[in-house]
């Protein structure tokens, strides 16, 4: 298959991180008139989706005009995925990598209501309880939440492979503080129209809140369907039929219906702040891995860190 790939078809990959503000920063990208975006935010080709073949991934790119745009896509995966470095340096040498980091202690918080959202997870703990239990004694999924939260690893195959030059690092903090700065700096990182203001600028993107499920299955199923459809052979042509269809605004509406906004008091449901005594004992966890990280990226994360 590797003899029918087009090396430097895509021309920029966002490569992570999971959370950390992925889907807000290729909604920018899709907006930009220079800029084409795959059909799937995450189309993992360079990953665990390689075997699909390189027609299947042209074929998420099917509107692109060929001198008109440049070719992009985001799959948090290549950041945890250890092949995914080799294969992007190997079949797309010259693309442009942008990578979103996020203070991991607060990545953790929302994971877990992430994936009591779509299911995946039940909320039988609140977080500070959750996470009490999980430093004393680790389950499997809070070691593998540890490990996905941990960047040095990671960025540290791609500046080996990579010039840094060539890598755009990018702070969920910054974007909190001017999502305009950020997103300049982007498009000026890409030689795209720097000035453009696109419209999901100053928008929350598939953000987590504190609601619980009323039936976590129903959640978990529709999620199923469109993890297949968006995998499967012929994504390019299931996904936009399915949003022509109007799938992804019933499926929005069912889990906004199968949502429980309030607890048994019928108070408001609020997240939960991680615990001052916790944050420290998932900093202790995360120290030498965030010290590491600023090495890697040249930049200070104080912000991470506690004293």
């Amino acid at each position: 298959m590797s003899e029918n790939i087009e090396k430097n078809f895509v021309h920029i990959i966002g490569i992570g991180a999971y959370k950390a503000a992925s889907t807000w920063v290729h909604t920018c990208l899709r907006e930009h008139p220079e800029i084409c975006t795959a059909t799937l935010k995450e189309t993992n080709f360079f990953g665990s989706n390689f075997e699909k073949g390189f027609d299947w991934y042209k074929g998420l790119f099917g509107d692109y005009k060929e001198k008109e745009h440049l070719r992009a896509e985001f799959s948090p995966e290549y950041l945890v995925n250890k092949e995914s470095a080799g294969m992007i340096k190997m079949y797309a040498p010259d693309a442009k990598l942008i990578v979103s980091l996020r203070n991991p202690i607060n990545k953790i918080s929302s994971r877990y209501y992430y994936d009591i959202t779509i299911g995946k997870k039940k909320q039988r703990l609140g977080l500070n309880e959750w996470l009490e239990k999980n430093i004393e004694k680790p389950s499997k999924y809070f070691l593998s939440v540890l490990e996905e939260n941990k960047y040095s690893s990671g960025l540290k195959l791609y500046y080996s492979l990579f010039p840094k030059e060539q890598i755009c690092i990018v702070l969920v903090d910054d974007i909190k503080k001017d999502p305009k700065m950020v997103i300049s700096k982007i498009y000026s990182f890409l030689e795209v129209n720097s000035t453009f203001i696109p419209e999901s600028l100053e928008k929350k993107v598939n953000f987590t809140t504190a609601d619980t499920v009323h039936f976590p299955a129903i959640n978990r199923f529709l999620f199923q369907i469109q993890a297949k459809v968006k995998n499967s052979h012929y994504a390019n042509f299931f996904v936009p039929m399915l949003k022509f269809c109007g799938f992804n605004f019933l499926a929005k509406k069912l889990f906004h219906i199968n949502r429980n906004h309030k607890d048994e008091n019928h108070r408001e449901l609020k997240k939960e702040k991680i615990r001052q005594d916790l944050r420290r004992e998932l900093y202790s966890l995360f120290e030498n891995d965030i010290k590491e990280t600023e090495k890697l990226i040249g930049k200070k994360l104080d912000g991470w860190k506690i004293d």
